[in-house]
């Protein structure tokens, strides 16, 4: 179970339909209905649990049909 001690910032969507968790550490987190790969997990599943989207973020914006994550260069 993740623990969400150390959060920097808790970004809803505009639409209230998905929740992203920026730790301190840069780790991005994401759950919600992503009907239309909101999270960027390659499917189009809900998501109920906090899940790992991305292991460095700096900074996160999301809407109802999209997400921006702005990060390093892979």
């Amino acid at each position: 179970r993740q623990s969400f001690t150390e959060v920097a910032r808790v970004i809803p969507a505009a639409t209230g339909e998905n929740t992203f968790v920026l730790k301190t550490a840069g780790s991005l987190w994401g759950m919600g209905r992503n009907d239309l790969g909101q999270l960027g997990l390659g499917h189009t599943n809900r998501v109920i649990i906090p899940t790992l989207l991305r292991a460095l973020a700096h900074d996160v914006s999301a809407s109802g049909l999209h997400t921006l994550v702005l990060h390093d260069p892979v």
